[in-house]
C-alpha cells in the first residue's frame, strides 16, 4: 500500500513562479484562497484584528471576524499577518 503524502496549505507566495511576485498588498489578496488563515490586517496603518480571508471582489476584500463577515477596500489594506499566532509587540 503507497504512503499518503501530508496535506499541506498552498502558499500564495512561494508557490508563484520567480519573477511574479506581488508588488503590492491588494495583488497579494487577490491570490490567497478562500478561508486563509489571517490573524490581522493593517487598515490604513491600524492593527485590526481578523480570523479568516474569504475572497476579494471589485476592490473589496472580506474577512470572517468572530463568526462575522467584514468587508475592507482593498487599497486601504497595508500588511496583512498570516497564520493564527498572535503578532509580536
Amino acid at each position: 500500500m503507497p504512503k499518503r503524502k501530508k496535506a499541506q496549505m498552498s502558499s500564495p507566495i512561494t508557490d508563484l513562479p520567480a519573477g511574479k511576485e506581488p508588488k503590492k498588498v491588494g495583488d497579494l489578496i487577490k491570490r490567497l484562497p478562500s478561508g486563509f488563515p489571517v490573524s490581522h490586517i493593517l487598515v490604513n496603518g491600524v492593527k485590526e484584528e481578523v480570523t479568516r480571508f474569504i475572497n476579494e471582489k471589485d476592490g473589496v476584500a472580506y474577512f470572517l471576524v468572530n463568526n462575522q463577515l467584514i468587508a475592507y477596500e482593498t487599497k486601504d489594506i497595508n500588511g496583512i499577518l498570516f497564520g493564527t499566532g498572535k503578532p509580536r509587540e
